[in-house]
């Protein structure tokens, strides 16, 4: 029977001139893939648009318990965006951000908070100016890392103190060196107590942001099974380079 549904587009692959796979977050199932049929949107700017990654779109579906595949049906954008899809800075940030929740809601089940964090997440970030928004993406990874239960344990940084990856918690004395420098330790201790309005108020430089990516990126490779180098981080070096 068919259901309403709501969802963020986090990949597409076309699959052949009439479809498209669609990997979409949704509201009340986390991670399902859908197969899109492109003649569903009569332009081609709103199949693009829908397509686009983080486009929030709400939809008909059929969930069959047998299927491992769900085609979509009333196709619409929820949220059309007025910054994200013409700022390279804030597409950039997206196409990164899009990769990252891939990989890391692999097999996710439906987590209310996660969702909830997401939609209003982008919201801020289409209605924040660009020159603000340089440390959204790790203000996700740390959001979403959160919802998940695997967030560092920031109840015992000090200053001076070391980020253990494995154990994710922070340390005077690590046993190990899948460590965060004290440096790169302070910046996440802190980003983890902002709220993502005070994110934009982190003065960081481009060796930080860097070193800090870098640093998450390993985090989750150490905490979420198959979880890889994620390829869109030169694509932001270059950007804020």
């Amino acid at each position: 029977m068919l259901q309403s549904e709501q969802g963020i587009v986090l990949a597409s692959v076309r699959h052949n001139d009439r479809t498209s796979i669609l990997k979409v977050f949704t509201r009340t199932r986390g991670m399902v893939t859908f197969v899109f049929h492109l003649g569903q949107a009569a332009k081609s700017a709103a199949r693009n648009s829908l397509q686009q990654p983080l486009t929030q779109i709400e939809f008909q579906t059929d969930y069959r318990p047998s299927a491992s595949l769900f085609s979509m049906r009333e196709i619409k954008n929820l949220h059309p965006y007025r910054s994200i899809v013409f700022s390279p800075v804030k597409s950039a940030i997206a196409l990164f951000v899009s990769e990252f929740l891939s990989h890391a809601l692999m097999g996710e089940e439906c987590n209310p908070k996660l969702y909830s964090f997401l939609t209003d997440s982008l919201e801020w970030f289409d209605h924040t100016p660009e020159s603000q928004c340089a440390n959204f993406h790790m203000a996700v990874m740390l959001g979403t890392a959160t919802a998940l239960g695997i967030s560092p344990d920031t109840d015992n940084y000090e200053p001076g103190a070391m980020l253990d990856l494995r154990e994710g918690c922070f340390t005077m004395q690590p046993e190990h060196t899948d460590c965060a420098d004290a440096s790169t330790s302070a910046v996440i201790a802190r980003l983890l107590q902002c709220s993502l309005e005070e994110t934009k108020d982190a003065p960081l430089n481009r060796e930080q942001r860097v070193l800090t990516l870098r640093t998450l990126n390993n985090y989750f490779r150490l905490h979420i099974p198959m979880f890889p180098q994620l390829e869109s981080i030169a694509v932001l070096e270059a950007v804020f380079s």
